[in-house]
């Protein structure tokens, strides 16, 4: 039986979407279900959309098993779900006007009967089929596991041989069903869950010569088989879980291969307006909430390329307005930008420019003496300064954000803070909008070019972050 723990969480709500109907289909839909141990009792009638699960209709069961559920408007294409009052369910491809099946419950895929519906038939045929095949794969894993001692490795091997042999089998399964039906629906989702088919590594060929290899050929061709122009797949969890492993599993984890990577997804989903809509919002979101440092970087580039820009035209005035302040505030602060200048007035009145600075490495530090989190982070700063000694290496630029400058005087006195300390009260080298200082402590490291390296960023990252500067230097000077 096959039961998501999730639709526990589900509320029960009839969810109405936009309903196109896809080519050739007649203007009405009927799903008939039997089930044979199921009566007087209600059942639900369920899609994917992405990879969320919702319900759209309810129907009785009748004193002899039997529900339906029907409508004058055709359903969209997709995977779609019977769920049943104990919240059990199985799924079913909805790509025909009327679908028959007789079912039940304790094992949906090897009790369902296909009475109307050839595309599930061939689905079912295909679950079951698969089914078997995992069965016999466990049991020969299990007699595997068995064998411990050396001496067992001639008895392991036939038990491999057979592993490669279900392999084999499925494939060739699979292959069949391709050129046996073509046009199915169905079809098309199993071509899209194929991933790209690559050579061997050559003996000649180094493993970061190969691998540089297999990363630029699965980045070109991991969606060779996805039809971005289907609207169907919208509500299958195929798509969303195919962008998601681009992006999580086979893109470098630079801003820079996520922007080109991220940009290549959204623009193959420009093929259907629908798709486009549903997958642009997905990935933006994605890095626009993102917690990974220099991530920001992303979410400046996809705003500016889809949505400022107009292209993502269905976004209102007030989201656009709202994504340009964020952009304003993020754009001259991300990682690898040069830090915008700052001249600030230091505890003498004397003007000290943070490009001036002369160490190797620049903690640029944001505070306020009222700030209850920076009396707990600047003591922790100052410690760690005062064990560095020669600050030729890593000095501070540290800028008091507050107005009270007898106070903010008051307390580097009294803690003796000897680094650079400077401020703006009055906001004239409007550090605020550059540095997208909202809170306190902010603290980014800057490199000796007054690149910034790192931001947002605690007081026990800082030697570790440096570290890993220094030796990044160092392999990129041999």
């Amino acid at each position: 039986m096959k039961k998501n723990r999730l639709f526990l969480c589900l509320t029960f709500f009839t969810v109405i979407f936009s309903l196109t109907v896809f080519a050739g289909s007649p203007d009405s839909y009927e799903i008939k279900v039997k089930f044979k141990s199921l009566k007087n009792q209600e059942c639900y009638l369920g899609f994917e959309f992405g990879t969320q699960k919702y319900v759209r209709d309810t129907a009785k069961i009748d004193e002899k098993g039997i529900a339906t559920f029907k409508g004058t408007v055709p359903l969209p294409g997709g995977i779609y779900l019977i769920i049943t009052k104990t919240k059990d369910y199985f799924e079913f491809i909805m790509n025909e006007p009327k679908v028959y099946l007789e079912t039940d419950t304790g094992d949906f895929v090897k009790n369902t009967k296909v009475i109307v519906s050839e595309e599930n038939k061939v689905f079912f045929a295909y679950l079951n089929f698969m089914q078997e095949n995992y069965t016999q794969r466990l049991e020969i894993e299990k007699s595997i596991k068995a064998y411990k001692t050396p001496e067992d490795s001639a008895k392991i091997q036939p038990l491999k041989t057979k592993l490669n042999q279900l392999d084999t089998t499925s494939k060739i399964y699979r292959m069949n069903l391709a050129k046996n039906y073509p046009n199915l629906f169905f079809i098309k989702i199993l071509k899209t869950l194929d991933e790209p088919i690559v050579r061997d590594k050559m003996k000649s060929e180094s493993d970061s010569i190969y691998g540089l290899y297999l990363y630029n050929y699965y980045q070109w061709h991991f969606f060779d088989n996805v039809d971005f122009s289907d609207m169907r797949f919208l509500r299958t969890p195929v798509l969303e879980n195919k962008i998601e492993k681009y992006l999580d599993k086979l893109t470098y984890r630079h801003p820079d291969s996520i922007k080109f990577a991220s940009a290549r997804v959204i623009e193959k989903s420009r093929a259907n307006d629908e798709v486009f809509k549903y997958v642009l919002p997905k990935v933006f979101n994605k890095y626009a909430s993102s917690k990974f440092m220099g991530q920001d970087a992303i979410f400046v580039y996809l705003a500016e390329k889809y949505y400022l820009s107009g292209i993502a035209y269905w976004a209102d005035s007030s989201q656009l307005s709202k994504m340009y302040d964020r952009v304003v505030k993020l754009k001259n602060n991300l990682i690898g930008l040069k830090a915008p200048e700052l001249i600030m007035k230091d505890t003498s009145d004397k003007y000290v420019s943070l490009n001036q600075m002369k160490s190797i490495y620049t903690v640029l530090i944001f505070w306020d003496v009222t700030c209850g989190h920076c009396k707990i982070e600047i003591p922790k700063l100052k410690h760690l300064y005062d064990s560095l000694g020669n600050h030729d290496s890593i000095d501070v630029y540290a800028v008091y954000i507050g107005n009270d400058l007898k106070e903010w005087k008051k307390y580097i006195k009294e803690n003796n803070i000897t680094w650079i300390n400077v401020a703006d009260p009055l906001n004239y080298s409007n550090f605020r909008m550059l540095y997208d200082i909202y809170s306190t402590p902010v603290i980014y490291i800057l490199d000796d070019n007054k690149l910034i390296q790192a931001k947002r960023i605690a007081v026990e990252q800082i030697v570790e972050i440096v570290n890993a500067l220094k030796r990044e230097k160092i392999r990129n000077k041999k």
